[in-house]
């Protein structure tokens, strides 16, 4: 599966590419109470990201926006020249990130930490950061679901 960015004009500041993923899960084993009664747990949905960054050094993001929600982003150096991301959920294509010569690929692990006071991202999903002392934004338009993945 080949993946457009629709943002690369924002390029100036590091990012050169954004892709958003997703998964969710459904906990196999019913958890109980002291009790014993069903404690009700729903849908967990992971969320993450990856950036495909101008040069070798580490990007600098302080907070994702996505819809209402604001999260912290643990940021980590894909290692390999290549990452396979898992399958699209509705197509079944595998999807693998390969970033261009002279880019970096990271990941930004999203750890939620609040709701945000502003009017609703639509859907899209705002990255903010700084380079060279500079705030910019960057924004994703989408994210891919991604099937989990099923453990025995």
């Amino acid at each position: 599966m080949t993946l457009i960015c629709t943002a690369c004009a924002q390029s100036l500041h590091g990012i050169q590419k954004g892709y958003a993923f997703f998964k969710e899960s459904i906990p196999g084993n019913i958890q109980v109470d002291e009790k014993g009664d069903e404690v009700k747990r729903g849908v967990d949905t992971v969320r993450f990201i990856f950036i495909e960054w101008k040069g070798k050094l580490s990007p600098a993001i302080d907070i994702v926006l996505y819809r209402n929600e604001i999260f912290n982003a643990s940021i980590f150096p894909v290692e390999q020249s290549q990452v396979e991301v898992g399958q699209e959920k509705i197509s079944g294509e595998n999807i693998t990130l390969k970033p261009t010569k002279g880019n970096t690929l990271w990941r930004l692990a999203l750890t939620p930490i609040g709701q945000s006071n502003s009017q609703g991202t639509n859907n899209k999903i705002i990255l903010k950061g700084k380079k060279n002392g500079q705030s910019f934004q960057w924004v994703i338009d989408k994210e891919i679901e991604i099937k989990s993945e099923i453990t025995k």
